[in-house]
């Protein structure tokens, strides 16, 4: 007779322990790692698995191998512990982390900003015994991904970091991400730290190393390089097009700051060996101009299947209509599956610095049209399954527009066309269309549009039943009469969705009437 519980085969059940590994909260994996062997296993490798700090590996050694000193840094308000060796590591002493937790590391992200640092000297002690072990002796095997935090304040801590970090890192192929302002001897930091790199798949350097900080080293080095094995390059500006394409293996491709260049034009037949591999591309600047320059360079025969273009400056309707020209005309309909455009959503330092009060200006008695947006020409790209167009201006959407969309994108999963401030007049569609759009989506699961709400009874039901797959609806400048209603609605039709009014620029969310209903729609929403 079986008497073994639920409960029972559910810890004996190796998929099921490690799926709850990854879910559980750090301090919950530490008392799992005291139960049984199945289970300790998984928890030590969810422990083990991104390395924030050297406390991992000091855990692992003699307690009195270190001596404590609290140094005050300029970039953290506590004092810092930094540790110096006391005498020497013995190799022996390395055994339990090189047995038992080196190989399950996959990330290791270290900072010389707060946290235990390690000295100079410390740092000095683990290289030598490094060599007495052999080459990446104290490397994990299986490391994917090193993530550098680099304090400019913090000179002397960044040098000793970087200068002994191949002991850490070894020859695996990996991710290195790099946050810090690229000043002169940073640049020389990144330089050591990839020494020896030659299969780096993926680089990624801070917005903050920019030009006026010695972004022309950094550049300089970035081109010395072959990056033979490159795949993912994250830059905050863009180095010369015909060294990015030029990269074999690049699939995805990621600027801050796009600068306005004159791009010289290159014929057809130079291009078309452009960017042979290129999947992603995201792209910021100031205003959509240099992105459509970049995108008219892009070969013919690209291969780019999810694009990404942002501009901080207000872009008047013209210049958006511009871009989505572009991109209609240099990419290929047979390949694109993911589009996001936005402008006009503010960033965390932008609402900070916002006055309080009114948005200015305030809106004027005789409102001229603000232009629209027309979106048509994107619809031969029939694989799109992401659709983002997050603009200052209303994309123009009309219940004849919205009834074609299900046999244009029937695989659509994420729409958007919310606006991103203020329009004046109503939607030309309400929420019946909204209910036959979703009904004729069964993928969908994020759905931003203006619509009227002021006519919804609470009783319309779709004739499919509840769309249960919806999990967000964006209203952004969707007039709306009875919130209690509106809840009934979307109980009915929208079970699991919930409801997003919100402007990024705060003062817009307490413009009339409309926006607070929508915070009554989606308080209750939350709380049922």
């Amino acid at each position: 007779m079986n008497l073994e519980t639920d409960s029972q085969r559910f810890w004996r059940t190796s998929e099921l322990v490690d799926l709850l590994c990854k879910e559980a909260s750090q301090g919950s994996l530490f008392s799992l790692a005291l139960t049984s062997r199945n289970v300790s296993e998984h928890a030590l490798d969810s422990l083990w698995r991104h390395l924030y700090s050297f406390e991992p590996l000091l855990a692992c050694l003699p307690d009195d191998l270190w001596r404590e000193k609290e140094v005050t840094q300029i970039s953290f308000e506590k004092p810092v512990p930094v540790l110096f060796p006391r005498r020497a590591i013995a190799p022996e002493e390395l055994d339990r982390y090189r047995s038992f937790y080196a190989s399950r590391i996959r990330t290791i992200a270290l900072s010389t900003v707060g946290d235990v640092l390690l000295s100079f000297d410390a740092l000095s002690a683990l290289f030598t015994v490094s060599t007495l072990l052999g080459p990446d002796s104290l490397a994990p095997p299986k490391l994917q991904t090193l993530r550098l935090f680099l304090d400019p304040a913090e000179s002397i801590h960044n040098f000793a970091m970087v200068t002994f970090l191949p002991i850490f890192v070894g020859k695996a192929e990996m991710e290195i991400s790099t946050a810090m302002q690229a000043a002169r001897q940073d640049v020389g930091l990144v330089e050591l730290a990839m020494e020896g790199k030659a299969n780096l798949k993926t680089l990624a350097v801070s917005a903050y190393s920019r030009t006026e900080y010695g972004g022309g080293e950094l550049w300089g080095f970035i081109r010395s390089q072959s990056w033979d094995t490159l795949e993912s390059l994250t830059l905050p500006e863009l180095p010369p097009i015909a060294f990015l394409g030029a990269l074999p293996k690049l699939k995805h491709l990621s600027a801050a700051h796009v600068a306005e260049i004159a791009y010289k034009y290159v014929p057809i037949e130079a291009r078309n060996s452009w960017f042979p591999c290129l999947e992603e591309l995201s792209l910021e600047a100031e205003s959509f101009a240099p992105i459509c320059a970049f995108i008219k360079q892009l070969a013919p025969t690209n291969q780019i299947r999810t694009a990404t273009f942002s501009a901080s400056n207000p872009a008047p309707a013209l210049d958006v209509q511009q871009l989505i020209d572009t991109v209609q005309k240099h990419m290929r309909p047979d390949h694109l599956e993911g589009l996001e455009l936005s402008n006009g959503d503010l960033t965390d330092e932008q609402i900070e610095t916002l006055e309080p009060g009114p948005p200015e200006p305030e809106e004027p008695i005789d409102m001229e049209f603000p232009g629209s947006i027309d979106i048509t020409s994107l619809r031969r790209f029939s694989k799109l399954s992401m659709l983002l167009v997050n603009t200052r201006q209303r994309v123009q959407m009309s219940s004849h527009d919205l009834s074609a969309i299900p046999l244009v994108w029937p695989a659509m999963v994420s729409l958007d066309f919310c606006e991103t401030a203020l329009q004046g007049g109503t939607p030309l569609v309400d929420h019946t269309d909204v209910l036959h759009l979703v009904e004729r989506l069964p993928a969908l699961r994020w759905l931003g549009l203006p619509f009227d709400a002021t006519r919804v009874r609470g009783t319309e039901e779709s004739a499919r039943g509840p769309h249960h797959v919806l999990e967000m609806l964006r209203v952004r400048g969707s007039p709306i009469a009875s919130p209690s209603l509106v809840r009934t609605f979307m109980r009915r039709n929208f079970p699991n969705a919930k409801v997003d009014s919100r402007y990024s620029d705060p003062r817009l969310n307490h413009v009339g009437m409309y926006p607070q209903r929508w915070v009554v729609v989606e308080e209750t929403l939350r709380r049922m």
